[in-house]
């Protein structure tokens, strides 16, 4: 037997063993990400959202490498890394996760400011805008199925 098909056959013998406890890690995933999850405040909302695409990844992880295809999960291995290295980050300066979302919430205000611009050029239907939006921006994020979007002014950029 070569060097490789040594390495290929202890490859698959680890992952059979990761194997026999998926299920279970499965299922705490999907309880801990999947289920009735009650944010604190804005900042579990980043938390949540990190916690939720690395329980992704560990998913995709252990089926590419179960498929035969290790170096893409070696890969794949590298997003869940830094998706769990700004969680800590995070949790750990809670005014970072606010200004985080405080950009999110700018980007968004100019999305729907751009989508107004091209509706408009194109004869479409607008976003209905109204004054007192709650964002720093003035956009409050869509409600009721994406009827209702806020604006005072354009944004700034």
């Amino acid at each position: 037997m070569s060097m490789r098909e040594d390495e290929n056959e202890a490859f698959f013998q680890a992952i059979e063993r990761v194997s026999q406890y998926w299920p279970a890690l499965e299922s705490t995933l999907d309880r801990a990400f999947y289920s009735g999850l009650t944010l604190p405040d804005n900042n579990g909302l980043i938390m949540a959202g990190l916690g939720k695409q690395c329980a992704e990844t560990l998913g995709e992880i252990h089926f590419v490498c179960r498929n035969g295809y290790g170096l893409a999960g070696t890969k794949l291995l590298r997003g869940l890394y830094e998706r769990t290295v700004a969680a800590a980050f995070f949790a750990k300066n809670p005014e970072a996760a606010r200004r985080f979302l405080d950009s999110f919430d700018l980007d968004f205000g100019k999305l729907m400011h751009r989508h107004q611009e091209f509706a408009k050029a194109n004869g479409q239907e607008l976003i209905t805008r109204s004054c007192g939006g709650a964002g720093s921006n003035g956009w409050a994020f869509p409600t009721a199925g994406w009827r209702t979007a806020q604006l005072c002014g354009p944004p700034n950029g």
